[in-house]
């Protein structure tokens, strides 16, 4: 496990803060699961040539950009915070989409058929790189679109 505590939340300096940035490199012939929680700030997380099984995201305060994994068959889930998530299908990718909406939009775009909440890809149980994504909004704007 991977994780980060600000220890000196009682001190504070006028100015600019120094930039925390984590860039991390994951083994693309692995398969590997994954449970991200992100803090205040932004969040890139590219997993396109990452061969990703399980992927499960908790975003918190501020902006989020995930690309999903482009081969494999992907679970991925995402619980929304505050700010705004975009989740990026590559190409080639079948999807079905479940979302549950909180205060803040969910809104997909792409070529998927719709039932309520549900939006699924023509050929999703056929396709051999799919992804399968439910998608819990917060109080932000969540984005899913084809790459």
């Amino acid at each position: 496990m991977l994780s980060t505590e600000n220890k000196d939340f009682l001190s504070f300096s006028l100015g600019r803060q120094p930039e925390k940035k984590w860039d991390l490199a994951l083994n693309e012939g692995i398969p590997i699961r994954l449970d991200i929680r992100t803090g205040v700030g932004e969040a890139r997380i590219d997993l396109e040539r990452v061969l990703a099984t399980d992927v499960e995201l908790r975003t918190g305060v501020g902006k989020t950009d995930l690309t999903l994994p482009a081969t494999g068959d992907v679970k991925a889930a995402l619980s929304g915070g505050i700010g705004e998530t975009v989740i990026h299908i590559p190409r080639g990718v079948a999807a079905r989409i479940r979302t549950k909406t909180g205060i803040g939009a969910v809104q997909v775009y792409g070529d998927y058929t719709r039932i309520n909440s549900e939006y699924i890809s023509s050929d999703f149980n056929t396709a051999k790189n799919r992804v399968d994504l439910e998608v819990k909004g917060g109080i932000g704007s969540i984005r899913i679109q084809d790459r």
